[in-house]
């Protein structure tokens, strides 16, 4: 009896099926990298909260002049079904106390010393669709009400020459202003209210970021290296 011949390549059953798994993984890979993706820009935008606020204090104890965080705009829905929204601008104050009039980086190069390199760094931040800083799926939330001090300066973070922050105790309600960054994507997740970072802002002008979900509290590693304007979190 002849040996049957030996059969080589796969049958049409067999390709399909192996398109199939690879096409599963493939959607599995790309759906957990965009994960990854909305994390990491999560992150950046609270760092970059973060670090305008270490160069709006700066700036306050270089020109003896009031600065500030102008909080514009917030997304009020959080919805992952809605666009991405925040907008705030870092102002410079015309004197070194109760300023009455206010611009928007960058400074007036006649009037700045340069110990802040900001001249080519518009102080207009947006997160929105066609925006400076558009950033999808993440957003700021709304923030508890600031009365800021003296007038004119609701909804800002002041800063004075010494680098403290001038606004009144009751902006300090849990003994810090607290900023919010959220990751809509992660409340795709019927099972997830999402992920955020809370940036916790000290009286004497300290910024510290801590990483958040619906569990609670995660280390500083499950987003990297944290970093905060003298305060290590």
């Amino acid at each position: 009896m002849e040996d049957s011949p030996l059969r080589s390549g796969f049958t049409l059953p067999e390709l399909a099926m192996a398109i199939a798994i690879i096409g599963v993984l493939v959607s599995i890979g790309w759906y957990t990298a965009q994960d990854s993706i909305a994390r990491n820009r999560m992150i950046r935008v609270a760092r970059m909260l973060q670090s305008d606020i270490q160069m709006l204090r700066t700036i306050a104890i270089t020109t003896n002049r009031q600065t500030r965080m102008k909080l514009v705009h917030a997304d009020a829905a959080l919805s992952p079904a809605e666009a991405q929204q925040g907008e705030w601008l870092l102002q410079v104050g015309n004197r070194s106390d109760r300023s009455n009039e206010w611009d928007t980086l960058p400074i007036n190069e006649a009037d700045w010393s340069g110990a802040v390199a900001v001249v080519d760094d518009e102080g207009e931040r947006s997160l929105a669709a066609g925006g400076r800083q558009e950033t999808p799926w993440i957003s700021l939330a709304p923030w508890s009400a600031l009365s800021g001090p003296g007038l004119d300066n609701a909804d800002c973070v002041v800063f004075s020459p010494r680098g403290w922050i001038e606004n009144p105790p009751e902006d300090f309600r849990t003994g810090y202003i607290s900023m919010r960054v959220v990751n809509k994507r992660a409340m795709l997740d019927e099972s997830s209210e999402g992920e955020w970072v809370d940036l916790k802002l000290a009286r004497g002008g300290l910024a510290r970021m801590e990483f958040w979900n619906a569990a609670g509290a995660l280390p500083a590693n499950a987003v990297g290296t944290a970093e905060a304007t003298g305060v290590t979190p």
